[in-house]
Parts: structure tokens; C-alpha cells; sequence
């Protein structure tokens, strides 16, 4: 988009070192093509909330998220957190599971996201509202939640993908049912949990397809609930929703609504996005409509093809 000006708010640290490529290629395409643009760096967790806000205050009509998604949650939820509907939002993919990308066919590549920023186009996505946070992509209590953990703190050899791979194997040998109250734009019902994904996208845990028909654009959030499955199950199960192929699985509920609560026994992790704040219960809803999002000019929904 010819008129905007870019506010880069960059994680350097993302997908071990590709923070700081991203930077060089954006330097690079927008210098060269004389566009007017400004990167900042995030130098602890939460700072890019504080630079989104900041970058709305200063009127910046473009802020663009560099990293993964949990660079991409903390950027979100400052231009949401100080009413940034009038601002378009970018992502340029750098993390480990970088779904937020996926899910709005973003290119993986850098140098072709960058590529596709600049000549992208504007649709308003819903965004999910939960009492402690905003989340674009998905927010859920459990498994979701302790995987994402586990990937966070890694610090191996492991890149990408392989890190939350490696995250899942650990977390399914720890995985306990509990007992959940779920409460369904207001209807209540009860079952067994080890996971519960809230999302507002296909994709999430570097390319699994948990709810493969979820939009977010629908003004629905899609519920998927990982019953009283055995670990064997379980580990057998997983691979297969990187298709989408899990779905009808006697031990996998899933459900439609506006508002989600889900109470808990025993205290459990949130899961926003890239990032693990908070504790059960959890409750979300919808807000349609509610940013606008630089996407590919030709971005279709599978729903959108039938």
C-alpha cells in the first residue's frame, strides 16, 4: 500500500537470529523503494505491547509485527488494549510456529512477506477478548497451554516447528484429565478435559489444524475439547490434525459460539497466542470486526472455495 507508513516492531530474538534478518531485508525493500517507515527492537517480554501503544499514540498508520506469535499477540494486544481500530496491523513471520502467517496466508518466506506487506490489501478480522488478555489466534487452557510453555523455555539445537514438536512429546507423558465446567453462550455443560483450544483461526502449534474450518471473520469462536484420551491416543491422534483428519474422533467435542467460560478444578495455565499468562478460569468472546489486518491480495478462505 503506496500511502502508509510503517511502524516495524521487531523481536530480535525471534526463531534464533531470523528477528535480525528480518530486520536487514526490511531495511533493504522499503529503502529502496523510498517507502517511510521506522523499526524498533522489543527488549524483554511484554515490550511490544508498550511500543504498540505507543506507536498508535504517535499516529503511525501501519504497525507491523516482526517475529513470532507471541511477538505478534503482545503487538496486537497494545493496539487493541488503546482502542487502534484505525490502524492497519502487518505481520512479517519470524518465530516457531508463526500461524498467525498460516492462517492468513501470509508467505513463510521473509523476504516474500515483506514483498506481500507492500502490496497487500485490508480486511477486519474478529479478534477474541479474554479478561486477561486479547488473542487473535487462539487462547486455551491445558495442553495448549503447557506446550507452548515448554517451546518458550526451550534452548536446544531445535528450530521451528521441531521445538513445539518436541514440547508436544514432552507434555503428552505429563497430560491429566480433569473435570471441566463449560459454559456455552450460557448453556452449561460438563466433561472430561485434557485440552481445551479457544481459537479464532485453522492454525495454531506450528501448522496443527485443531479446527480446521474456523474463520476470523465469522464472528464465532470454535471450541475443541481433548476428552479422557489415553496418551497412546493421543500420541497417535496429533499428527493427524496437521491435515485436519482428527476430526471425528469419539474423544474430541467440538462446539461453536460468542462467549466461552470454562471453569477448572485445579488451577491451569492460559494460553494466549505465543504466550502463557494467567490461570483458569478462562472466559473469552468475540469482538467481529474488530482490527484491520494487511493481508495478500488474493487471501481466500477454503469455506470461500465451496
Amino acid at each position: 500500500m503506496d500511502s502508509l507508513k510503517y511502524k516495524f516492531i521487531l523481536n530480535p530474538t525471534a526463531g534464533k537470529g531470523k528477528g535480525q534478518t528480518a530486520a536487514a531485508l526490511i531495511m533493504e525493500q522499503l529503502s529502496a523503494q523510498k517507502y517511510e517507515f521506522e523499526i524498533v527492537q522489543t527488549t524483554e517480554a511484554g515490550h511490544g505491547i508498550d511500543l504498540a501503544k505507543q506507536a498508535v499514540r504517535d499516529g503511525w498508520p501501519a504497525i507491523i509485527a516482526v517475529g513470532g506469535d507471541g511477538t505478534m499477540g503482545e503487538v496486537m494486544n497494545g493496539i487493541m488494549t488503546v482502542g487502534g481500530h484505525d490502524c492497519h496491523f502487518g505481520f512479517i513471520p519470524a518465530g516457531t510456529g508463526n500461524d498467525f502467517a498460516r492462517s492468513l496466508q501470509i508467505p513463510l518466506d521473509m523476504n516474500e512477506a515483506i514483498k506481500t506487506l507492500l502490496t497487500a490489501k485490508t480486511k477486519r478480522i474478529d479478534i477474541g477478548k479474554e479478561r486477561e488478555g486479547y488473542f487473535a489466534i487462539i487462547t486455551g487452557l491445558g495442553f495448549p497451554a503447557d506446550v507452548m510453555a515448554k517451546a518458550n523455555a526451550y534452548r536446544g539445537v531445535l528450530k521451528g516447528p521441531a521445538v513445539i514438536t518436541w514440547s508436544v512429546l514432552k507434555t503428552i507423558h505429563e497430560l491429566r484429565a480433569e473435570a471441566i465446567e463449560l459454559i456455552l453462550d450460557g448453556q452449561k455443560q460438563e466433561m472430561p478435559a485434557k485440552a481445551v483450544f479457544v481459537l479464532n483461526m485453522p492454525f495454531t502449534g506450528g501448522g496443527l489444524q485443531i479446527v480446521p474450518t474456523a474463520r476470523p471473520d465469522d464472528g464465532l469462536l470454535d471450541i475443541c475439547v481433548i476428552k479422557n484420551m489415553s496418551k497412546a491416543d493421543l500420541f497417535l491422534t496429533l499428527p493427524k490434525a496437521y491435515k485436519g483428519k482428527h476430526v471425528g474422533h469419539p474423544d474430541i467435542a467440538f462446539f461453536r459460539c460468542r462467549q466461552v467460560t470454562i471453569n477448572t478444578e485445579h488451577p491451569r495455565r492460559k494460553l494466549f497466542d505465543g504466550n502463557v499468562f494467567g490461570n483458569a478460569p478462562l472466559s473469552a468472546e468475540i469482538l467481529p470486526e474488530a482490527l484491520s489486518v494487511l493481508v495478500p491480495q488474493d487471501l481466500t478462505f477454503s469455506s470461500d472455495e465451496k
